[in-house]
């Protein structure tokens, strides 16, 4: 999956004015599962409101709602704790609308989080964003 902010009204707290010219705020965002290339497992059961997600290799549940626009549509919910690569924490909480094609989907985003890295703390608010993804093996569409 890629994401990309589509709001310029994102927000992130916890960093000095100097940390953030030193480019600690970019790299602690380039650490968001939202933000760039990830990989994602997605999984239903059929007869339950959820869907099992991996991220990066890390499982959550996402709770899903029917969608009365179209049957191809996801409507997720999920939250939890996940832990980057760079050693940042993010208890975070997302809203997933996309659209399934068959061998592709695409679609909107909402993410916030409250974030620790290195004995420092504070959040992420990215009101809009947008996501596309394709089937295959992990590495075959990203980085």
């Amino acid at each position: 999956m890629f994401g990309n902010a589509t709001s310029t009204d994102w927000q992130v707290t916890g960093f000095t004015e100097a940390e953030r010219e030193a480019g600690d705020e970019a790299e602690l965002l380039n650490n968001v599962f939202a933000n760039g290339w990830s990989t994602w497992d997605i999984r239903y059961t059929p007869g339950r409101d959820s869907y099992a997600i991996d991220i990066d290799g890390q499982t959550f549940e996402a709770k899903h709602s029917a969608s009365e626009q179209s049957c191809n549509r996801i409507d997720l919910e999920l939250a939890g704790i996940f832990v980057s690569d760079g050693g940042s924490i993010h208890d975070f909480a997302m809203e997933v609308e996309v659209v399934w094609t068959g061998d592709e989907m695409a679609g909107s985003w909402a993410y916030a989080d409250t974030w620790t890295l290195d004995g420092r703390n504070g959040a992420i608010n990215i009101p809009a964003g947008e996501l596309h993804g394709s089937t295959g093996a992990a590495g075959d569409s990203g980085p």
